[in-house]
């Protein structure tokens, strides 16, 4: 019989996409005899739409907060003055945020943390999954998980394009982090996450995403969706989540007249109603212009002719590993771009990425260029198939016996789980 058999797992999904990395792993672990319980938490937006929406049954965090109203209100206490101490001595700090936005935020973690704790003493798993621990609820939970000894998983979220010290506490609480490939988890390295954590498995989403939505008929249907004719082509606009401003697109809408090209701008996520109403001013009246943000995006790739990564965004490596044309359009300060990497063009704006898109039809991508992409693409991925949740559910597999066999010696500790002592000024660029 399977270690994990007759197993329980809690797992924590808050925002639509962790359920695309989570959900299959879970989902295959069901089938291995694991019982999953899923929770989420209060925040900005209404994090259980997500699980109502997948029809999954849900703990809220939220309904332990009686249980812990003697706790949370004298630790808020404790932590509050403490913390407005700190901070009325740095008019920096008080600068960047207002001290009533730091008492919510405080607030709201200091409820988290016991609410927690009291879910994971309830429901008593044998396993814990959070997207990762860089968001406040993935660490409470992580750290809740870690001081009963609980295995607790992890994931890449995406491309990790950020600045390196944004990732130094990806595997503080973290038993296993699955990694994409070489390139992503050299990045958690170099921030100080610890090696022996993280594994390589590729992908969990994308393998499968090709070969659903590369089928002809699936095309046909997005086309279809949006109105495109048959004959045009398709220009897709990824973008990250930015601040802009309104731009002046006519040169670029002028050559998609001239050419009957339509153009679909794909909004991340989190982008708000304000920013993108800002950036859209010149667009709105714009031909063959559509604007998306909550839609399938593998659809889109399947269907573009060409994308346009404006920004930094994980949908630039999205596109290159569905085989698409792909121009970078890189914003001011960011870190991390497809063309400094050597696999996409580079456009300044709207003013010339006409020229990079109809350069790339009419002369496709170099023989240096296409090398690039394939190195590129192997670094980037350990594996580019769609057999991911399976590694993933052995790599758990071989935990969990490694977890019994421990317990069965009387050891405290699993190999691997252990607390990470950081050191600041080790870590972060003081």
């Amino acid at each position: 019989m399977s270690v994990l058999a007759n197993k329980s797992a809690l797992a924590l999904i808050c925002l639509p996409h962790h359920q695309k990395i989570l959900i299959p792993v879970l989902q295959a672990l069901q089938t291995q005899g694991v019982a999953v319980s899923y929770t989420t938490v209060a925040a900005e937006a209404g994090f259980e739409m997500t699980l109502i929406d997948a029809g999954l049954p849900y703990i809220h965090v939220q309904e332990y907060m009686l249980r812990c109203t003697t706790q949370i209100q004298a630790a808020w206490r404790e932590v509050r003055n403490e913390w407005q101490a700190r901070v009325v001595k740095s008019r920096w700090t008080l600068q960047a945020v207002p001290l009533t936005i730091q008492d919510k935020i405080l607030r709201s973690a200091v409820e988290n943390h016991f609410c927690f704790q009291a879910l994971v003493e309830d429901v008593k798993p044998d396993m814990v999954f959070a997207l990762h621990e860089l968001n406040s609820w993935g660490k409470l939970l992580g750290y809740a998980a870690w001081e009963r000894n609980i295995p607790f998983f992890t994931f890449q979220e995406g491309l990790c394009y950020a600045h390196p010290w944004l990732y130094s506490f990806y595997t503080e609480y973290t038993t296993k982090c699955f990694c994409w490939g070489e390139a992503d988890a050299q990045v958690l390295i170099d921030a100080r996450c610890d090696p022996d954590k993280i594994v390589q498995v590729g992908s969990i989403d994308l393998g499968p995403a090709i070969k659903r939505t590369q089928n002809p008929d699936v095309v046909s249907q997005t086309r279809k969706k949006f109105g495109i004719d048959p004959g045009m082509k398709v220009v897709v606009f990824l973008m990250s989540n930015s601040t802009y401003n309104a731009v002046d697109p006519t040169p670029y809408f002028r050559w998609c007249v001239r050419n009957g090209v339509a153009t679909i701008f794909k909004w991340h996520p989190s982008e708000s109603k304000e920013t993108m109403d800002r950036a859209t001013t010149y667009l709105r009246n714009m031909p063959y212009a559509v604007h998306v943000q909550d839609c399938d995006t593998y659809a889109l790739l399947a269907m573009a002719d060409a994308c346009v990564c404006v920004g930094n965004s994980t949908t630039g490596i999205e596109a290159l590993a569905y085989g698409k044309l792909l121009v970078d359009m890189p914003l001011p300060g960011q870190v991390y771009s497809y063309w400094e990497q050597g696999v996409a063009p580079k456009a300044e704006g709207f003013t010339d990425v006409h020229v990079e898109i109809e350069k790339l039809w009419n002369e496709g991508i170099s023989a240096e260029r296409q090398s690039a992409i394939q190195r590129y693409l192997a670094r980037s991925f350990a594996y580019q198939d769609d057999k991911t949740v399976g590694r993933i559910v052995a790599v758990v597999e071989e935990v969990m016996k490694d977890h019994e066999r421990h317990k069965q010696n009387g050891a405290a500790q699993i190999e691997g789980h252990h607390h990470h002592s950081y050191d600041p000024a080790q870590t972060l660029p003081l």
